[in-house]
Formats: structure tokens, C-alpha cells, sequence
């Protein structure tokens, strides 16, 4: 047995029916006649062309108040429609706004290769001048802005897209760049500032110095927690500074005892701690 499927024809709503002008101004004219001959009926005045004159100006009034009134409903129309074809300008031109700034916004396969050419750039001007390091700070922010602009990309990327890949490869070799010149800065940066503690006359100027070189050590350990070097290289500088800190009261004096001081700590290298006269204290990092 057939099942009987009812298909139901959409519906099409149609705007208000407005009858044209040619129509409208008939009706006008019939009414107007019509009001002529009535008043004309009721008139009981003995002046039969006072009567004329009377239903004369009741039918020019009708044909004057049918006009104005459709002058009104016309004008509320056009106002209507004016509004309504704004309103719909503005929500396609909103729509063609966003999607224009989100494809602007868009993380491309174009945009992810600029970004990594130019990471690898930079990464190899850091390595030939390799004691400079701001070259290398600025290699590890490169590297942290792009895996930044990746993991926000990554909600919006389908899974049988092209950019999966490429981001996914992108992010592996930001991740190599920013940790080696993350140690790599850590390194400069301390080694320069126990330099300027060795220069340094007084244990607390030297104290100042192995507190900048912790807070390099420190910042590179926000992001590497684990790493070994970073961690020993801690450590020493802990030791040096509550040393300084303890030697600022204990100045040299007569019978032999000298000042405490750095000969270097960076990460991967030897750090010397002087104690006393005739003794030092090595510790491999």
C-alpha cells in the first residue's frame, strides 16, 4: 500500500495590495460624485445654486482629502522601504567587513613559510655573531609569537587541511630554534654579568651582579624547568649570592682572609668560588 505524501507548497507572502494611481483617483472621482449627488439630495435651501455651490465643495473637498491621503500612506511607504533597504545594506556590508578581516586574519600556508624563513634567518644571524645577546632573544620571541599564532590557528584548521601538517612541522622546528637560543642567551647573559662581578670592588656591587645573572637563569627556567644545566647553574648562583651576602659584613682582613668572589658561572662551564686564602672550591656545571 502506497503511503500518500501531502507536499506542501511554500507559501509566498506577498507585500500589501496598493491599487495604482489611475484606479485610486477613479475611486476618488466616484466618491467625489457620489458625495456631490447626496448633499445635492439633502439640500432643502429655496437658492438652488447655493445647493450647487454646496455639493460642488463637498466633492472638490473628498478629491482633496483623497489625495492628500494618499500622498500620506505613500510617503509611510517609501520611509518604510528606505529603512528597510538601509538596514539591509548595512548587514551586507557588516558581513562582507568580517569576512574580509577574517580572511586578513587568516593564518596561511603563504603566512606560515614567511614566518619560518624568517625564524631561520634570524636564528643564523644569532649564531654568526653568537656573543650577541639580544640576536638571540630576539630568535626565542620569534620563535614564542609564532607558536602563539599557531595554537590559536589550530581550533580553526580542519583536519584534512593542508595547513595541519605544516603547522604541526612549523611548531617542531620553532620549538629546536627557541629552545637552543633560549640556553644560548641564558649563557651570554650570565657569562657577562659574573664578567662584571669580577670587575666589581665591593661584595655587594658583585652580590648585584650574580642576582642579574639568576634572573636570566630564572627566566630561561620559566620555560625548560627540567633542564639540567639551567638548574646546577641555579644553584651556584644561589650560593654565590647568600656568600656575597653574608661576606658584605666580613671585609678583608689583616690575617688572610680574602674577600669572597666570582670567576665565572654560565651554564655549561666551570664556576669558581674563592673561599679563603690558600683554598678554592670547583664545582663542574
Amino acid at each position: 500500500m502506497k503511503s500518500s505524501v501531502t507536499r506542501k507548497t511554500p507559501t509566498r507572502r506577498w507585500s500589501r495590495p496598493w491599487l495604482p494611481a489611475v484606479g485610486f483617483y477613479l475611486i476618488i472621482l466616484v466618491l467625489a460624485a457620489a458625495s456631490f449627488v447626496f448633499v445635492l439630495g439633502l439640500s432643502t435651501a429655496a437658492d438652488e445654486r447655493s445647493e450647487w455651490l454646496t455639493a460642488g465643495l463637498v466633492a472638490a473637498c473628498v478629491i482633496i482629502a483623497g489625495i492628500a491621503l494618499r500622498e500620506v500612506i505613500l510617503r509611510s511607504v517609501r520611509e518604510r522601504r528606505l529603512a528597510d533597504r538601509i538596514r539591509l545594506d548595512r548587514n551586507l556590508r557588516h558581513s562582507a567587513l568580517i569576512k574580509s578581516e577574517r580572511e586578513a586574519s587568516k593564518f596561511t600556508l603563504e603566512k606560515n613559510t614567511a614566518a619560518l624563513e624568517n625564524i631561520r634567518k634570524k636564528s643564523d644571524a644569532a649564531n654568526l655573531f653568537g656573543r650577541i645577546s639580544a640576536g638571540h632573544r630576539e630568535v626565542f620571541e620569534l620563535c614564542d609569537e609564532y607558536r602563539g599564532i599557531v595554537a590559536k590557528e589550530m581550533p580553526n584548521v580542519r583536519p584534512n587541511s593542508p595547513r595541519l601538517p605544516a603547522f604541526a612541522k612549523g611548531s617542531a622546528v620553532a620549538g629546536k630554534l627557541h629552545h637552543h637560543h633560549m640556553l644560548r642567551w641564558a649563557e651570554i647573559e650570565t657569562r657577562s654579568f659574573t664578567d662584571e662581578a669580577q670587575e666589581a670592588e665591593t661584595a655587594i656591587a658583585k652580590a648585584g651582579f650574580a642576582q642579574r645573572a639568576k634572573a636570566a637563569i630564572d627566566f630561561a627556567l620559566s620555560y625548560y624547568p627540567n633542564d639540567r644545566a639551567l638548574r646546577e647553574s641555579a644553584e651556584v648562583l644561589d650560593e654565590i649570592i647568600v656568600s656575597l651576602n653574608g661576606s658584605d659584613a666580613n671585609k678583608a682582613k689583616p690575617n688572610g682572609e680574602a674577600v669572597l668572589g666570582i670567576e665565572s658561572v654560565e651554564p655549561g662551564s666551570v664556576s669558581t668560588i674563592k673561599t679563603k686564602a690558600g683554598g678554592k672550591k670547583k664545582r663542574k656545571i
